[in-house]
C-alpha cells in the first residue's frame, strides 16, 4: 500500500487502453448505458490511501470500482480545455454539416474542397489494420517534422513536444491492431496533411495533425476535420476528440466543450488519508491560481527574453503573376512546364496554390 498513487488519465487510456484501478468503467456523459470496461481492476488492486488522477476530460465520467469506504473529489484544471464532436446513430455528415456548421463555413468548405479536387490529383487514405513499415516510417517522420516546424514558426510552447519519440515509437504496432490509425490526404502520391489518431473502442482521438502550408488557402485543417468525421460516422463511433486547445477551427466544428480534470480518491474513514488529500487538494488550488492568474505566462515570457537569442526569421522569395496573352510567347520566352513537386521547385509551390 502507498499513501498516494498518482495516474495519468488521458495519456496512459489513449496510447495504452489503461484505466486507474480505481474506476470500473467509463462512459460518455450522453451516453451511459455503452460503458468501456476497466480489464486492469484483476491486475492492480486498489488499496492506496489516496489517488491522484490527472488529466480526466470531463466528456467522460467514470464508475468507481466497489471500493470501500472511497469518495471523490473533482477539480478543474485551470486554462486546460478541449473541444470534440459528440455522435449520435442519427447523425450522418451531412447532417451534422446543417445541424452544426455554419452556412458560411459550409459553403466556404465545399468550394475548397472542390477547388483543391479540381487542381490537383487527390486522394484521402486511412491506415487502419495495415501499413507497412516502410510507408509508417516515412508518414510519421513526415508528419513530426512538419508539428516540429510549425512550433518553431510560431513559436509556441507545445506540451506533447516530448512526446513525439513515444508516438513514433508505439504507434506501428497500435495501426496494425486497428487501436491507431494513421488519415492521409495525398497530391499525386504526395502527403499534404497527415493525422495520428487513436481508437479505443468507439471513441476517436485526434491525437497530432500537420499539413503541408503551402496548401493552407484551401483550407486543409477543415478537409481534415471534415473527412475524419466522414470516417468516423461511417464506422459507427460515438465520439471525435479534436483535443485540447480551443483554437478557432475546432470551435466551428464542435458540439462537445469540455474541461480536464484532477480527481482525488481517497478513504472516508482515514484521518491519514483525508490530511493527504487536503494537501493535494490545496496544491492544485495553488497551481490553478498560478494559470488563473497568467503568472506562469508571465514567467515564461521574462525567462525567454533573459535567455533571447538572435534568430534569423524566414524570408519567403518575392514573385509577381503576369498573364500569358498569346500562346506564342510560350516560345518567345522560351518557357516550359514544370511539376511543383520536384524539390527544385517547391519555393514557388505556395504562390502557385494562392493563386489556384
Amino acid at each position: 500500500m502507498s499513501l498516494v498513487k498518482k495516474e495519468q488519465f488521458i495519456w496512459n487510456f489513449v496510447e495504452q487502453g489503461v484505466l486507474p484501478a480505481c474506476y470500473a468503467a467509463i462512459h460518455l456523459n450522453q451516453n451511459t448505458t455503452s460503458h468501456i470496461a476497466n480489464s486492469n481492476i484483476a491486475v492492480t488492486p486498489v488499496n492506496d490511501q489516496v489517488i491522484y488522477v490527472s488529466l480526466f476530460p470531463d466528456f467522460l465520467n467514470p464508475l468507481l470500482n466497489d471500493i470501500e469506504d472511497y469518495s471523490l473529489k473533482r477539480i478543474p484544471h485551470v486554462n486546460f480545455s478541449g473541444v470534440g464532436i459528440a455522435i449520435d446513430e442519427t447523425t450522418t455528415i451531412d447532417s451534422y454539416l446543417k445541424q452544426a456548421i455554419s452556412s458560411s463555413t459550409r459553403g466556404n468548405l465545399n468550394k475548397r474542397k472542390n477547388r483543391l479536387e479540381s487542381c490537383f490529383p487527390i486522394e484521402y487514405k486511412m491506415y487502419y489494420g495495415a501499413i507497412s513499415l516502410n510507408e509508417y516510417t516515412y508518414l510519421i517522420d513526415w508528419l513530426i517534422t512538419k508539428q516540429k516546424a510549425r512550433i518553431k514558426s510560431k513559436r509556441i510552447k507545445n506540451a506533447i513536444l516530448d512526446k513525439y519519440d513515444n508516438y513514433k515509437k508505439i504507434a506501428f504496432s497500435l495501426i496494425n491492431s486497428k487501436e491507431a490509425s494513421l488519415f492521409v490526404i495525398y497530391n499525386n502520391a504526395n502527403p499534404i496533411a497527415v493525422s495520428l489518431n487513436f481508437h479505443r473502442q468507439k471513441l476517436f482521438f485526434g491525437t497530432l495533425a500537420a499539413y503541408n502550408m503551402d496548401y493552407s488557402k484551401f483550407g486543409i485543417g477543415h478537409i481534415l476535420v471534415y473527412k475524419q468525421l466522414e470516417w468516423c460516422i461511417t464506422h459507427k463511433y460515438t465520439f471525435f476528440d479534436m483535443g485540447n486547445g480551443d483554437l478557432e477551427y475546432k470551435k466551428s466544428w464542435g458540439n462537445t466543450f469540455y474541461n480536464f480534470q484532477y480527481h482525488i480518491i481517497y478513504r472516508n474513514k482515514s484521518i491519514l488519508s483525508f490530511l493527504i488529500s487536503r494537501i493535494k487538494i490545496g496544491v492544485i488550488n495553488f497551481k490553478n491560481y498560478i494559470k488563473k492568474n497568467k503568472l506562469d505566462i508571465a514567467y515564461t515570457q521574462i525567462k525567454n527574453r533573459i535567455k533571447k537569442k538572435k534568430e534569423i526569421d524566414y524570408i519567403p522569395p518575392s514573385y509577381f503573376i503576369t498573364e500569358l496573352i498569346e500562346n506564342k510567347l510560350l516560345a518567345e520566352m522560351q518557357l516550359k512546364p514544370i511539376t511543383t513537386n520536384s524539390d527544385v521547385f517547391k519555393e514557388i509551390q505556395k504562390p502557385i496554390c494562392d493563386f489556384l
